[in-house]
């Protein structure tokens, strides 16, 4: 019968193979040991410095885990093999102590230059040790490979999201630059190479990826101040545009009271020519090119000529409203002695009617001030005399 002590040994081994076997496949198939052999393997978009020599350290301990455990298993194997057999002799339980506690397990094998071999010596020794010590050296480098395969993700884990904030942060302040007509500052000139480098050496890269954060802050703000004074002169410039609208408006206006006056009034001293539409014209292209200012982010330059221009703009409208004023109050006169003129005629002759007026005879008066509101062009002094005139005369004959 075989040694009790001895089989309960094999199997603890046994038990132990199993577990070790169980940590070995959750270790090695993890989703972070996956994603860090690919990226290793990643010939465009691999590992580099500190992280590099970590991953690549860790990815090898874990493949010579691998190796040790398979040694390792195949001596238990042969172990449990001979305890298996059925007819046992002393020398088989001595077998398996041997194989259990002596130095059965192979390690490596280490190639000897020929001038240091003897002449019975291999060429490639084999290098074995006990179960016991290799449990103890897989421990050890489990242990290595663990911790930095861990820490490798936990920096990937971090740094990933920042990474995607910051690309996403700058697609933004990208987009409302253009719209601010900005480009990007020198201090973000090297923000690839850092996400390239960081992405590479997530252990020792967040510093850098600090310091390009802080810098895309700073444009940030930046970006805000320009915004702002855009912001201020987007109001100048819609109430630009209506002013060229209402400055346009007045000297067509006016412009068509002026000819209308010229044609039909003998005396225009006084009446000013509204501005021409060429000048309107001249003013428009002015507000275009300040505008043009403002969609390149020349704010502060924009500022300054908007401020000249509504200057230029306001005179242009106060001369235009003013001419546009009296061309039209000269015209509305001679329609208002015309008015007045007939309502005068007609109270004359409901008078006349009545028997209230007496001595003058204002009919030469009334025909001589027809002829003068008839008559084109129109003299307008001449007509407001003549209706004063005849108002006085109508006043002094009532009885």
């Amino acid at each position: 019968m075989a040694d009790a002590m001895l089989s309960q040994q094999v199997q603890q081994w046994g038990q132990r193979l199993d577990i070790i076997s169980n940590n070995l496949v959750d270790l090695y198939g993890a989703e972070s040991t996956k994603r860090i052999r690919a990226q290793a393997k990643d010939p465009q978009q691999g590992f580099s410095g500190i992280t590099l020599e970590r991953a690549t350290r860790a990815l090898r301990q874990l493949d010579d885990l691998i190796d040790q455990y398979a040694h390792l298993q195949q001596v238990i194997d042969e172990a449990k093999g001979l305890m298996a057999k059925v007819n046992q002799r002393r020398d088989t339980d001595d077998r398996v102590r041997a194989l259990l506690n002596g130095p059965s397990v192979l390690v490596a094998t280490q190639a000897v230059a020929i001038n240091q071999r003897g002449l019975l010596d291999s060429g490639n020794p084999e290098i074995r040790a006990t179960p016991a010590t290799v449990i103890a050296t897989m421990e050890r480098t489990f242990a290595l490979a663990r911790d930095d395969l861990a820490a490798i993700a936990a920096a990937q884990d971090r740094i990933t999201p920042r990474l995607a904030a910051l690309n996403q942060k700058l697609q933004l302040l990208d987009d409302w630059a253009q719209k601010l007509g900005a480009t990007r500052p020198p201090t973000l000139a090297g923000l690839a190479a850092t996400v390239a480098q960081v992405t590479g050496d997530p252990l020792s890269g967040a510093d850098n990826l600090a310091a390009q954060e802080a810098a895309l802050s700073h444009w940030n703000q930046e970006l805000q101040t320009l915004d702002s004074e855009r912001q201020k002169l987007l109001p100048s410039l819609t109430q630009g545009r209506q002013a060229i609208a209402e400055l346009r408006g007045l000297v067509t206006q006016a412009g068509a009271a002026y000819a209308e006056a010229r044609a039909a009034l003998a005396d225009t001293t006084g009446l000013v020519p509204p501005a021409t539409i060429e000048g309107v014209a001249a003013l428009e292209a002015w507000h275009a090119s300040l505008a043009q200012a403002v969609q390149a982010g020349r704010y502060g330059a924009a500022a300054v000529g908007l401020a000249k221009w509504q200057q230029a703009c306001d005179t242009q409208l106060a001369e235009a409203r003013t001419a546009a004023t009296r061309i039209r109050q000269a015209l509305d006169e001679r329609d208002e002695l015309r008015g007045r003129f007939s309502a005068l005629v007609a109270k004359a002759e409901a008078l006349l009617r009545r028997g209230q007026i007496r001595g003058a005879n204002l009919q030469p008066l009334a025909t001589a001030t027809r002829t003068l509101l008839q008559t084109t062009p129109f003299d307008l002094s001449a007509a407001r005399n003549s209706v004063a005139a005849f108002e006085a005369a109508l006043a002094a004959a009532q009885v």
